[in-house]
């Protein structure tokens, strides 16, 4: 948990130090943009890559999700009956 955390305090920083254009636009950014980016937010140009990496697993798996209908049936029943024993254990104490 706090390695997840330390990660996303660091992405944080990564994207407070990309332009608004880098940020609408994340294909814009190659090698030079790379480093002034990492030179900006004090990290590695191998934890910007990582960050554009997650980006496009991320946008790769949103894109899949929304594409199968049963499968996004499926997660929000199964969310809604999680939220739902969730809030009868509040409830209850």
């Amino acid at each position: 948990m706090e390695g997840s955390q330390a990660k996303l305090r660091k992405f944080k920083i990564i994207m407070d130090s990309m332009t608004d254009e880098e940020m609408e636009d994340p294909k814009l950014i190659k090698s030079s943009r790379v480093n002034r980016i990492a030179r900006g937010a004090g990290v590695e140009g191998k934890d910007v890559r990582e960050l554009l990496r997650q980006f496009n697993m991320s946008k790769k798996a949103v894109k899949g999700f929304m594409g199968n209908r049963k499968l996004r049936k499926q997660l929000m029943k199964q969310m809604s009956s999680e939220d739902m024993a969730a809030f009868k254990d509040q409830v209850s104490q």
